[in-house]
């Protein structure tokens, strides 16, 4: 196989990339020229074969004629290409894509019971257990928190989300800033406390836009892999025969 176009589309952006010597990528943020700006980048990745994940079924069907027409054969994963893992979740359909490429590129790192944290538009985490994929968590993501803040209160702004000075502000955005890192980073910290009381011993993998701002604050171990999405979907398909 030659080399391989990994498209991720999530709820913000979309992700084009492809794994050289290390990964190359393109991130198109979703709005009105995303499928034009799509077009042009698809232009860089010389490639004949390419792999496609989607939450936004409309863009993933945009997205696959596009690559159709530029010449690629294109294969769109389902809950059904689980890189040799299994779905022990109650409806199998329903699992996004996207979290089945994070356990699956996580499992293949550590080799061990794990949680895949993705810090993204929304908040994930999805357990491995025996190989098996298990289910696990959805939370508001770092900037839907702020967009909310905004949205559902007639006084507080919109702020950009950095990494606070401290556990406490010491004005509304400092506050703001500090409540959302402290609080997403205490709400994980308890996921990981209660899932481990469950089932024992987990490692942890963190991915996603949004895991950079944690750093620091989040208080248990864990290993940082911003492209594991994308990994987990190059292996989706390279194991999609044997499966």
């Amino acid at each position: 196989m030659g080399d391989l176009l990994v498209v991720d589309i999530g709820n913000s952006t979309i992700k084009l990339g492809v794994k050289r010597k290390g990964w190359f990528l393109k991130r198109i943020p979703l709005g009105n020229r995303c499928i034009e700006l799509t077009m042009e980048a698809i232009k860089e990745f010389k490639t004949r074969e390419a792999v496609v994940s989607t939450v936004v079924p409309e863009v993933g069907d945009e997205v696959a004629g596009l690559l159709e027409s530029a010449g690629m054969e294109v294969y769109r994963v389902s809950h059904r290409d689980t890189g040799g893992l299994l779905l022990g979740v109650k409806y199998p359909e329903k699992m996004g894509t996207d979290r089945i490429s994070n356990a699956v590129a996580s499992y293949e790192l550590v080799r061990s019971d794990v949680i895949a944290i993705d810090v993204g538009t929304a908040i994930t985490t999805t357990l491995v257990v025996d190989r098996r994929i298990l289910g696990g968590n959805i939370m508001p993501g770092i900037e839907m928190m702020s967009r909310a803040l905004e949205a559902f209160t007639s006084r507080l702004p919109r702020v950009e989300v950095v990494q606070p000075e401290g556990p406490f502000g010491h004005d509304t955005q400092s506050s703001i800033i500090s409540g959302i890192i402290y609080g997403t980073s205490g709400a994980l910290e308890r996921l990981y406390e209660e899932i481990s009381r469950e089932v024992g011993e987990v490692a942890v993998v963190v991915t996603g836009g949004g895991a950079p701002l944690l750093k620091g604050y989040l208080r248990i171990p864990y290993l940082y892999e911003p492209f594991l999405t994308m990994e987990g979907l190059r292996l989706m398909y390279e194991r999609r025969k044997d499966e």
